[in-house]
């Protein structure tokens, strides 16, 4: 019997984060809602805080209000709700609370 073992750095997540296609997956939007105070945790782990927030506005780990993964620039505000129509434009709960840290 063998037992394989991998370490995936933080630079091969980055690398799989910007090789998906927005427009053709929505599996990773739940994985990424799921997983993500987890997944900043590991990046910030894996960079200096200077290369991280550089690196993150490339990477489509933005979750909306509407649950779309996005890299576009959204609002982060209490009172989304007013706006029910543009949840596109507001970034989900979860995420805001993950990257508190940035």
């Amino acid at each position: 019997s063998y037992r394989i073992e991998a370490v995936v750095s933080a630079q091969n997540v980055v690398q799989h984060l910007r090789s998906i296609d927005l427009s053709k997956s929505s599996s990773h939007h739940e994985t990424v809602a799921q997983y993500s105070r987890e997944l900043l945790s590991y990046l910030k782990d894996g960079y200096r805080f200077k290369d991280l927030r550089k690196i993150l506005k490339s990477l489509p780990i933005l979750l909306t209000m509407d649950k779309s993964l996005t890299t576009a620039p959204v609002y982060s505000s209490e009172f989304s709700m007013l706006l029910p129509n543009h949840k596109h434009l507001f970034i989900h709960p979860d995420i805001e609370k993950s990257a508190s840290f940035l």
